[in-house]
């Protein structure tokens, strides 16, 4: 799935949806399969999920990080690509958001420090309508692992 909800060439960087064994057997130096559910979201990481899942949660971002830290699946080596796996607390949380709800974690995750360190960061913290539609996009895709039973993972590479 692309943002215009098609099929892809598959992503670089961003979220997606796959078998755990599927994701074992990919060749990490390419695109992910066009089959594969995915969202390109560049420089998106481990922080900034765990900064959403904080405001999607109502739990401090220190509370999260003390419970569980994120799980590695597969690392590329020192430049990456790294996948890791998104903690089934958000995907609860992104599976069960409303489009009001949307609008106000993308004007609450917009105004992170995240986003704020490195302003060049798509989206750009003005960007609050182009975050509500990522995170609608990222709530269709947190139904879709939790519909097929398969974990939600984020692509990270440099």
């Amino acid at each position: 799935m692309t943002r215009s909800g098609q099929p892809g060439a598959g992503i670089f960087a961003g979220l997606f949806v796959a078998a755990p064994e599927a994701v074992e057997a990919w060749d990490l130096y390419g695109l992910t399969p066009s089959d594969w559910p995915a969202l390109e979201f560049k420089r998106l990481d481990p922080v900034k999920l765990g900064s959403l899942e904080a405001i999607l949660t109502s739990r401090t971002y220190a509370d999260i990080v003390a419970e569980e830290r994120t799980q590695l699946v597969r690392n590329g080596g020192a430049d990456g690509p790294w996948i890791t796996a998104v903690r089934l607390a958000l995907i609860d949380a992104l599976a069960v958001l409303t489009p009001d709800g949307r609008a106000a974690a993308a004007r609450a995750w917009a105004d992170t420090d995240e986003f704020k360190v490195r302003p060049s960061d798509p989206p750009r913290p003005r960007d609050v309508g182009d975050l509500t539609a990522l995170l609608a996009e990222m709530a269709e895709l947190a139904n879709r692992s939790l519909r097929d039973g398969q974990p939600l993972y984020l692509l990270m590479g440099l």
